[in-house]
C-alpha cells in the first residue's frame, strides 16, 4: 500500500453479535459484489477503523469469542483511539463508574472486573485492512506469515 491507494472502507454496524461465519460469507461476496456494480472503481484492500479493533478486546474477551477471532483474520495498525472510545461505546458514557454501570453483556462485565482490578488497561490498534490475496479466513494469515527478514 502506499498513499493515496484506492481502498473500500467497510463500516462494522452496531449491535450485531458480528458473527465470525458471516463475517467470512460478507468477505468472500466483496470482489463479485464491487466488481459487478462498480467496475469502474480500482481498489487495493478492505480497511476499516472502529473501536472494535481495539486489541484491548483479546484481553478482555475468550479468544473464542467473535471479536479477538475477528481481529486476528484482518492486519491491525493504530489509528490513534482514544481511551473513551470503547467504554464509551459499551455503556454509552464515561468515565464509567463500575458500581452503577450495567452488566448486561459478558463484555461489560469483562470491561468493568478489568477496571475494578485496577491493571491498565492499553488501548491499541483501531484500524484494519485486509487485501482480498491474503483472504484465507480462520488461517490467521498476517499474524502466521513469515517475515523475510
Amino acid at each position: 500500500m502506499a498513499k493515496g491507494d484506492p481502498v473500500l472502507n467497510i463500516h462494522i454496524p452496531t449491535g450485531g453479535p458480528m458473527d465470525y461465519e458471516e463475517c467470512k460469507r460478507s468477505f468472500q461476496m466483496v470482489p463479485e459484489f464491487f466488481g459487478g456494480h462498480f467496475p469502474e472503481r480500482e481498489w487495493r484492500c478492505i480497511c476499516c477503523g472502529s473501536w472494535l479493533l481495539n486489541t484491548v478486546i483479546q484481553e478482555l474477551m475468550p479468544e473464542t469469542a467473535n471479536l479477538p477471532r475477528f481481529q486476528k483474520e484482518v492486519y491491525l495498525f493504530p489509528i490513534g483511539l482514544g481511551e473513551n472510545s470503547l467504554p464509551g461505546a459499551l455503556f454509552d458514557e464515561t468515565p464509567v463508574d463500575p458500581a452503577t454501570a450495567p452488566r448486561d453483556t459478558r463484555f461489560q462485565n469483562a470491561y468493568l472486573e478489568r477496571l475494578e482490578s485496577g491493571e491498565p488497561m492499553v488501548h491499541g490498534a483501531g484500524g484494519c485492512f485486509l487485501f482480498m490475496e491474503d483472504f484465507d479466513w480462520g488461517a490467521q494469515v498476517y499474524l502466521n506469515q513469515e517475515m523475510p527478514w
